[in-house]
């Protein structure tokens, strides 16, 4: 999520600061901070690419995280946050 961040207030290298697409939106809604979650053919280089997963992730913070301009501190509310369970194939592993 911190790279996220970085990508979104252009922390990170210019390479990577058009990684994602912040949504515009026309109107006022409670959450307007949300990225454009790209489309994808493949499971594995579309939806489990980073800028699909990370945009997705970043949609399902709590707007008081996201409304945040500050690294540090949005580093300390990331590591407080429980965010989503995690579907990923590693985390699902039975021993």
């Amino acid at each position: 999520m911190v790279e996220v961040f970085k990508c979104i207030n252009n922390l990170n290298p210019t390479f990577m600061s058009n990684t994602f697409d912040v949504k515009n939106v026309s109107y006022e809604m409670r959450d307007n901070h949300k990225l454009v979650l790209p489309h994808f053919n493949t499971i594995k280089y579309g939806k489990k690419s980073f800028k699909y997963y990370g945009a997705h992730l970043y949609n399902l913070m709590p707007v008081y995280m996201k409304a945040n301009t500050d690294l540090q501190s949005f580093k300390k509310l990331v590591s407080t946050w429980e965010g989503p369970n995690c579907t990923c194939d590693i985390c699902n592993f039975v021993f």
